[in-house]
Formats: structure tokens, C-alpha cells, sequence
């Protein structure tokens, strides 16, 4: 994702400065990078991670008034946003306010806004407790989905049969990661992605594409892909998207029967 970024923003004549916690990545053998500089991992040294980004942004600072933008990619997103005040003096973040995030993430955070806005979702539970989540599933119809409520790119993801293997796959998946998963009804139909760019929750720019291949092949992202029409999607993505103030872009996955 960051090399694509920096391939878009290089031909516009953007100079492009990328980092990583690992060194010898895409980036630093790309034509359209400038500069790059490694950080610590995150998980392991948050505070090494921080003050060496807030190091090099302030030695990297440009002399003249050109706009300067930090634009985080990926799962560190949500750290910086997070922290964005301790940048604020010498760039601006490129990430969505944290008060926005916390309404999509975890994904049980998404159910629960998507519920406030009577957006068409799958029927979704979240609760450690097993007393509950057997109240909870007899509302819903198998097959059921587990998913845990971090994870990307369908890692993760198992599917049961009943509300009884749902159960006892919460238990276990509980019992693995101190977490309870979400469990939502398996729909049916195409994917689709839909792709908007907001402003305080204002849909400026929208596309959609659905994946002819993905890799890995029943669980990755989109290998090859074809442009779609996206006025079926507008409406229910504008609703979903409205409440949380979210600005930038947005990828809203759709299972489409039409």
C-alpha cells in the first residue's frame, strides 16, 4: 500500500519520505522514494517508536511553507491518530480523529454504529458471556461467522454450522486469545468493495470494484480486480459513514444479490 501511495504521489511531484520498523522494504529500493528511515517496532518499544517519528519529522521538516503531511498506512494508523497531538506543532496527520476510529474499530464498534444508523448489515453479538451469547443466537439463522474483532484480510474468519458449534468455537476462541469474537449470520452473494474518500463524514469521492482473484486465494485481498458501478452502494455507505465524522478514505465491503 505505501508504494503505491508513494508511486501516485511522486508523479505528481510530491517528494516522498517513507519508513518502516524493518529496513530493505519496497520503499527503499523505489524510484519514486526520496528518503526512508527505520523506527522501532511499535508493539515492542512504543516509546522508542514515537520519539524517533517525532526525531525525523522534525529533522525532515521542509525550510519553506509547502504543505507537510504524516500519512500513516496500515495498522499503525490508529497509534497515531491517537497521539497526533504530539505531532501537531511541526506536520499535519494525514488519519482520521480517534473519536472516529472508536465508532468502526473493533468490529464490534462498527456493529454497533451501523445499528444506530439502520444500515444493512448481518446480524452481529459480542459478549464474553455464554449465557448471553445463547440468548443472543437463538434470534439467529445458521451458518454463522466468527470473526475476531481486530483481524484484516479474512485471517482468522471460521465458519459453523449451528448455534451450538458457534458456542463452543466462542469458547475456545475466548479461551486462545482472551477475546470474544464477533459472530454475525453468513450472507450470501458478491463481493463488492466500496471505496469513498469523506470529510467529517461528507462523501466527496466514491468507486467501487468487485476481485476477479484474490491471493491467498479464499481469504487475501484483491489480486485483479474490475471498476464497477457504485450507485447501488452510495446511499447505504453515506448512512453507515454520516455519524462517525469519519475524513479519509474508506473501503466498505458489500455482499451483492441484486
Amino acid at each position: 500500500m505505501s508504494l503505491v501511495i508513494a508511486q501516485s504521489l511522486s508523479r505528481r511531484g510530491v517528494e516522498v519520505i517513507g519508513c518502516d520498523d524493518v529496513d530493505m522494504t519496497v520503499m527503499s529500493f523505489s524510484r519514486y522514494v526520496d528518503n526512508t528511515f527505520t523506527h522501532p517496532k511499535i508493539e515492542d518499544d512504543e516509546k522508542g517508536y514515537f520519539d524517533t517519528l517525532l526525531e525525523k519529522v522534525i529533522e525532515l521538516k521542509p525550510e519553506d511553507d509547502r504543505p507537510y503531511i504524516l500519512m500513516p498506512v496500515f495498522r499503525n494508523t490508529r497509534a497515531i491518530s491517537k497521539r497526533r497531538d504530539i505531532f501537531s506543532d511541526h506536520i499535519t496527520v494525514a488519519a482520521p480523529d480517534w473519536e472516529s476510529i472508536c465508532k468502526i474499530f473493533p468490529k464490534e464498534n462498527l456493529a454497533k454504529t451501523a445499528k444506530t444508523t439502520n444500515a444493512n448489515i448481518p446480524k452481529s453479538t459480542h459478549t464474553e458471556d455464554e449465557d448471553e451469547l445463547k440468548r443472543e443466537l437463538e434470534k439467529f439463522r445458521a451458518p454463522l461467522m466468527l470473526k475476531p474483532v481486530a483481524g484484516v484480510g479474512g485471517k482468522g474468519i471460521e465458519e459453523v454450522k449451528d448455534a451450538s458449534a458457534a458456542i463452543k468455537a466462542h469458547q475456545a476462541f475466548l479461551g486462545k486469545h482472551g477475546e470474544a469474537p464477533l459472530i454475525q449470520e453468513k450472507v450470501e452473494g458478491e463481493d463488492y468493495c466500496f471505496t469513498g474518500l469523506f470529510s467529517d463524514g461528507e462523501l466527496l469521492a466514491h468507486m467501487a470494484y468487485r476481485n476477479l482473484q484474490s491471493f491467498p486465494v479464499k481469504t487475501g485481498a484483491g489480486a485483479i480486480r474490475e471498476t464497477v458501478d457504485d450507485a447501488p452502494f452510495i446511499e447505504a455507505a453515506t448512512k453507515l459513514m454520516k455519524p462517525t465524522g469519519w475524513t479519509g478514505v474508506a473501503e466498505i465491503d458489500f455482499m451483492w444479490t441484486g
